[in-house]
């Protein structure tokens, strides 16, 4: 948490947590310590699925590639099926207050 308190105080625009590689999900745990320790914008930066999604309730956004390319890899074209997917999991997530 300090690393994002130092974020905080160094003026950061917002903060974006991560898994440990392209594609692998983040803990939603860091991700809510995250956000319950700075008065930024969380953003999840890796491994978001329409399957996981509803599982970062502190983010205040997302950043997704993978999940909506072709077989799931960062470098194919967008898949329509998996960005209708991803767009429907959004659609149902709860409104922040």
């Amino acid at each position: 948490m300090e690393t994002a308190r130092g974020a905080e105080f160094s003026l950061a625009d917002g903060l974006i947590v991560t898994g440990i590689a392209t594609g692998r999900p983040a803990d939603p745990a860091e991700v809510a310590a995250v956000a319950g320790a700075v008065n930024l914008p969380v953003l999840v930066g890796s491994g978001v699925t329409p399957e996981n999604l509803a599982r970062y309730t502190t983010a205040d956004g997302f950043i997704v590639g993978s999940a909506v390319k072709h077989d799931g890899c960062w470098s194919n074209p967008l898949d329509a099926v998996r960005v209708k997917a991803m767009a429907l999991a959004f659609a149902r997530l709860e409104p922040r207050a």
